[in-house]
């Protein structure tokens, strides 16, 4: 792979009079993704502004550019163009409008069949399987980094290389990264990463898109740690029924702990169930796909609360060392948990069978329940306080809505019609 400190990019003084910058698309951890028209033909495309702090920061962007700029497939973003100066690294990419593949299935009016689930498998193991003739091993396959060309296709691309790394022959690496609910049991264990590695998360991919359900997912990141370690999961639940043998058989041999075991992506596009073989032709049902769904726009929005908090904690500091005491005092006897998965028991079909709700549990309803609005309990309580901290992640929840955590125009095109299908204790809130 090419040394990141050769890749030479252009002044962003030129990104400036050559691009219109329009709607803004999404922020996240690391910058805004802007919508741009290119002034001398006209043509849409997005923009990705990073914020540069570190050195070590820029050279994994550059890493990132080296890796993407080398790239041409049907189902593989494509890259246009970078830019920089001393504060900011922008990647002009092209713009894709479909949105995310499991939002553009759970809605209402998408029959979702066997045969659509192996037409969306299919091109994502082709995007796979092109990466990794090319040594190209993405570290960070999950629902959100696949979507939809156009509103109204099913042609799938995938996005975001920011963890891609090049394989070289001689070079073996192990890494701690990527989301809990899709690493492989070797970075789990922090042992040596290979191709195969991307192929478990396709298989847990494959899982969600039948059923709705995160085969591992447990109550906390090291339950689910465990879970994957063990390679425990199952096809007990009732969404498996209608679901072909085949299905299952492709999915059984994607999640093995030993990644030489697995299929590789050009073995998957042979498979007896990509091929359509012996498939169910029933509608599936996308009830446990839209909560997934729900569960993980609010896991972002968590993360952004609490980063603003943590923001907000060194601002108090700043301010007096004795509001700081009152402030962590107050926090941290009335602060709610940290938006996560052990917050929300759907979605995991080993948590819904560890923890079957009964008319007196109040573990579940009550907790779920108390996620969204911070000011629950009887009145006198330490929640009826309502610290400042507290006060500004109710504010945030309004100001970080759903749509403005996700990189695609659909969500912010279609903001009003999702708000009616959420829940509306949740929007009250």
């Amino acid at each position: 792979m090419m040394d990141p400190e050769s890749i030479e990019l252009q002044p962003v003084e030129k990104y400036n009079t050559s691009y219109l910058r329009k709607d803004e698309l999404g922020r996240g951890k690391f910058g805004v993704v802007f919508q741009i028209e290119d002034k001398s033909t006209g043509n849409i495309m997005a923009a990705k502004h990073i914020k540069i702090r570190k050195e070590e920061h820029k050279k994994r962007v550059k890493e990132e550019i080296g890796i993407l700029q080398n790239l041409s497939n049907p189902h593989v973003i494509k890259f246009v163009e970078a830019f920089e100066n001393n504060r900011e690294l922008i990647l002009v990419m092209e713009y894709l409008d479909g949105g995310e593949l499991f939002e553009r299935v759970a809605t209402e009016d998408f029959n979702l069949t066997e045969s659509d689930c192996c037409l969306f498998i299919r091109q994502l193991c082709r995007g796979v399987d092109y990466l990794h003739s090319k040594q190209i091993v993405h570290l960070d396959l999950k629902p959100e980094n696949v979507v939809c060309t156009h509103k109204d296709s099913n042609s799938l691309k995938i996005i975001d290389f920011g963890l891609a790394k090049k394989m070289l022959p001689e070079e073996k690496f192990k890494m701690m990264g990527g989301t809990p609910e899709f690493v492989a049991p070797e970075v789990v264990n922090y042992e040596f990463i290979d191709l195969s590695t991307d192929m478990w998360s396709v298989g847990v991919i494959c899982y969600i898109l039948l059923s709705g359900y995160s085969p591992f997912m447990g109550e906390t990141d090291s339950e689910t740690f465990s879970n994957i370690s063990s390679v425990t999961y199952d096809f007990d639940e009732p969404e498996f029924d209608d679901i072909s043998t085949n299905a299952k058989d492709f999915i059984r041999r994607l999640l093995l702990k030993n990644p030489k075991n697995r299929m590789t992506a050009k073995m998957c596009l042979d498979d007896p169930w990509l091929l359509e073989k012996d498939i169910g032709s029933n509608v599936l049902k996308t009830d446990n796909l839209r909560k997934f769904l729900a569960r993980r726009r609010w896991q972002r929005c968590g993360q952004a609360i609490r980063a603003m908090k943590r923001m907000s904690g060194l601002m108090l500091k700043r301010q007096s060392s004795l509001s700081l005491s009152r402030a962590g005092s107050n926090d941290s006897l009335c602060s709610t948990p940290p938006l996560s998965r052990s917050n929300s028991r759907e979605g995991s079909p080993l948590l819904e069978r560890k923890h079957k709700p009964e008319e007196n549990d109040v573990s579940s309803e009550s907790q779920d329940q108390g996620v969204p609005g911070m000011n629950q309990g009887a009145p006198g309580s330490c929640r009826d306080r309502a610290p400042r901290l507290n006060l500004l992640e109710s504010r945030l929840r309004e100001e970080l809505s759903l749509e403005t955590l996700v990189f695609r125009k659909q969500d912010i095109d279609e903001k009003n019609e999702i708000k009616k299908k959420e829940d509306p204790e949740k929007l009250r809130n």
